[in-house]
């Protein structure tokens, strides 16, 4: 049987970059998420990185609530691109 550490540490090594938590550390890092940015979107410039846990929104009462893992806003407040999880 193994122990509660050795589980973690096991889960933690299969993890990938699809992984919520492993995508969140990730992109805490703002370097790394700077120059994964460029790597989807090469048409903008990425001079100013905001690094923000995930945020839930919710639009009105009838509907359900959302969870954003990553959002790209231009200067003029256009989101260029989201991740968007029920």
């Amino acid at each position: 049987m193994l122990s509660q550490k050795e589980a973690l540490r096991r889960k933690f090594a299969q993890a990938d970059f699809t992984d919520d938590v492993m995508f969140s550390l990730i992109m805490s890092q703002p370097e790394i998420c700077k120059r994964f940015l460029q790597a989807v979107l090469p048409a903008y410039d990425f001079d100013h990185i905001k690094v923000t846990p995930q945020k839930y929104l919710k639009t009105s009462y009838v509907t359900r609530a959302g969870r954003l893992d990553l959002l790209c806003t231009d200067e003029n407040g256009h989101n260029l691109m989201s991740s968007y999880r029920w």
